[in-house]
């Protein structure tokens, strides 16, 4: 009897156990002809994170396409001249943005980030977003990081930037 009543318990506890380590999944979506982007962060899935990701680009843009997957970390997209593009995943910002303006410089000239996010990581009480990953909520790298993106989408993405980011 004892031994039925300790596997109803455990199993009950097993049912209703959060699991040890959730993941948070991110995406980057792009398009290089109107630099239009969408960033999705702290989705339940990957398949979420690129609808988000997907979704939000297509606000500006008909052509958008995933470009990078990430979870539990950042990461960032670079074009150069041409067709050159480079990708990067890290624990930071800095970090994946450093990676993929590499990866792209190594293929050609004048590359650049277009776009870049980061997921929450499980557990650490960490912001998340298109932002850095510090807390608070850094306006003065938000603002810099939303007037670069006015460059490529006008005042529009500049206010996107600003709401997506925490403020600016």
């Amino acid at each position: 009897m004892k031994l039925i009543i300790f596997l109803l318990v455990s199993g009950f506890f097993y049912l209703f156990a959060a699991p040890a380590s959730a993941n948070n999944f991110g995406a980057l979506a792009y398009d290089r002809q109107s630099n239009a982007y969408g960033v999705a962060w702290d989705m339940p899935s990957q398949a979420a994170a690129n609808n988000r990701a997907l979704a939000e680009c297509a606000k500006n843009s008909r052509n958008c396409a995933v470009v990078v997957q990430f979870a539990n970390q950042c990461a960032a997209y670079a074009t150069g001249q041409g067709n050159i593009w480079g990708y990067g995943t890290g624990g930071s910002r800095a970090v994946a943005e450093q990676f993929a303006n590499n990866y792209c410089s190594q293929n050609g000239k004048g590359c650049q980030i277009r776009v870049w996010g980061c997921t929450a990581r499980p557990g650490s009480g960490q912001q998340a977003g298109n932002n850095s990953t510090q807390s608070p909520v850094d306006r003065d790298a938000n603002r810099r990081h939303a007037e670069e993106n006015s460059r490529w989408g006008g005042q529009e993405q500049y206010q996107r930037t600003c709401r997506e980011s925490g403020g600016c």
